[in-house]
């Protein structure tokens, strides 16, 4: 026990610097923008209604978005359950609200293994953010009607595999973009790495990174 009570404090305060990092760049440059979108539809308001629409459209998206990085980060915070099993419910939680309107289908596999893994807040952050990341590629570009995610522990690694059956891609011709940057971002602060790999039909991108620490059973042997 003392081992995992060492390791959570080194995760909180490595925790702390992440999130004054996010919140001075990914939360305040939003809500900086919103703030100058905002002077900007004020002045426009009279002259130009429709720039100001627009405007205010910018202001709803970037609201909506600053809402949901808030919630992510409160979430892996104070989620009661640092394990996989409470990452795999905010995952499925997400993907139905993405996916169902548009019918696709989804489904979600993980092992015992990767239910009971301890998971930091930062490690919980990152894992989510990497698949909503791929999930929405796979919505937006693929053309898939079935969106698939696997979870498991494979020989100490944490592997997230998101699978669709779209026209797949080859990353040696295309022009990487800011959600593969942000995948790859994600893999990174996980000291991991992304693969990707096409299919008949359709494209899987892997998550693999270290295990660091698996919580004890309840009655230890």
């Amino acid at each position: 026990m003392t081992s995992l009570q060492n390791q959570k404090t080194i995760e909180t305060l490595q925790l702390r610097e992440q999130l004054s990092r996010d919140l001075h760049d990914d939360i305040g440059a939003a809500l900086s923008s919103i703030g100058v979108y905002s002077q900007v539809a004020a002045k426009q308001l009279d002259n130009n209604p429709k720039q100001s629409k627009e405007i205010l459209d910018k202001i709803q998206t970037s609201t909506y978005r600053t809402m949901e990085a808030m919630n992510d980060i409160v979430w892996a915070i104070h989620s009661r359950k640092d394990n996989g099993e409470e990452l795999t419910a905010k995952m499925r939680n997400f993907a139905a609200e993405l996916l169902a309107p548009s019918g696709i289908s989804f489904l979600l596999t993980a092992s015992d293994a990767f239910n009971a893994t301890y998971l930091s807040p930062d490690a919980k952050r990152n894992l989510l953010l990497f698949f909503k990341e791929a999930v929405n590629n796979a919505a937006k570009y693929s053309g898939s009607n079935t969106v698939e995610c696997n979870c498991d522990v494979q020989n100490g690694l944490i592997v997230v595999a998101v699978s669709d059956n779209g026209s797949g891609f080859d990353r040696n011709t295309i022009t990487p973009g800011t959600g593969m940057s942000t995948m790859e971002s994600r893999a990174n602060g996980l000291h991991g790495h992304i693969e990707f790999e096409n299919r008949n039909p359709g494209t899987t991108v892997k998550l693999i990174a270290p295990v660091l620490v698996q919580k004890r059973t309840d009655n230890p042997q």
